[in-house]
This record gives structure tokens, C-alpha cells and sequence, in this order.
């Protein structure tokens, strides 16, 4: 019967040389995993360092209503498309919203283009839509509470990260 080597006796018969190059390509491959780790960890933080948050939202009194966008984040915001739609119809842009309105309601307004390509900075704020007529402002907040005007804004970080807002609410997105 073979009798097996005792560990004593196996650890006498390894060279040193041998045990020292076996502890080096340890040491070697656990400081690659560190490294790839941290490397994980900066791309995190140099993609959450440049992250864009647009929202927007009615601001609105008895003599005045407007549509006002804002980038809360903390990088620029690249406006990929804009989607306007009222009573579930597609509208070709903010400037055209008035077209949908009655006759009767129609009013002065100002508003602001919004278009790809644009670029929206931290802390920019865009009035989208302004008017000052009472019957109209009752028109649209009447709509705007039941949802019926709605607005996307698709939007990327300079890293091609995409969300879309759709007023307080933003979603992670392909932006296509």
C-alpha cells in the first residue's frame, strides 16, 4: 500500500523559487481584477458627472400661463427629437399648438423653438409656451390636466446616455 506524503513532506520537496513565482502570478492576477474594478468605477462616475435631467412643467396664474423646461442636471443635455401632440393629434412643433385651438380661443403667444440638435446647459431654462389671454389659459390647463396635450423631449449625455421626459417623468430611452 502506497502510503500518501505528509504535507510536511510535500512542502520540503517545493522549491522556494516555485512558491514564490506561484504568490507573484497571484498577486498579479488579483491587482488586475482590482484595477479592472476601479476602472468600472471611474467610467461610472465620469458618465454620472455629465448627467443631464430635463423636466418640465405648466406655471400658471389667472392672467398667465406658460410651459417652462428646465435642465436640472449636472451636464449639458443634446435634444435628439420632440414629439408634440394635443388631443392625440401630432403637432409639428411647439409654434403650432395654437392651430389646434377654437377659433374663438385663439390668442396671442410666445414660444420657443425646441429642435434636435440643440443643446440644453445645466441650469438653462427654456419657456416653451407663453400666453396671456384667461380664456385661453383655461382651455389649456383644462387640457393639460387631462392629459391631452402631451410633449416628449428625447434627450443624450455627451456620452449617449438617452432619456425621455415627458414632464416630470424620465425615462431611460434609445432616443430612436
Amino acid at each position: 500500500m502506497d502510503e500518501k506524503p505528509s504535507k510536511t513532506e510535500f512542502l520540503k520537496k517545493v522549491k522556494p523559487e516555485l512558491l514564490m513565482a506561484f504568490l507573484a502570478v497571484l498577486i498579479s492576477f488579483l491587482t488586475l481584477f482590482v484595477y479592472l474594478y476601479q476602472s468600472s468605477l471611474m467610467k461610472t462616475q465620469q458618465m454620472m458627472s455629465v448627467w443631464p435631467h430635463v423636466t418640465f412643467g405648466p406655471t400658471w396664474s389667472s392672467d398667465y400661463l406658460a410651459l417652462n423646461l428646465i435642465n436640472k442636471g449636472v451636464g449639458p443635455a443634446l435634444v435628439k427629437g420632440v414629439k408634440v401632440q394635443i388631443n392625440e393629434k401630432e403637432v409639428e412643433g411647439i409654434q403650432n399648438l395654437m392651430d389646434y385651438v377654437p377659433d374663438s380661443l385663439q390668442s396671442e403667444f410666445n414660444y420657443s423653438s425646441l429642435f434636435p440638435g440643440q443643446v440644453i446647459m445645466v441650469g438653462e431654462n427654456i419657456q416653451l409656451f407663453q400666453t396671456s389671454s384667461p380664456k385661453t389659459i383655461g382651455y389649456f390647463l383644462q387640457l393639460l390636466r387631462e392629459g391631452k396635450i402631451r410633449i416628449e423631449v428625447c434627450y443624450c449625455s455627451i456620452y449617449e446616455d438617452c432619456w425621455v421626459s415627458s414632464g416630470i417623468s424620465v425615462i431611460e430611452s434609445d432616443c430612436l
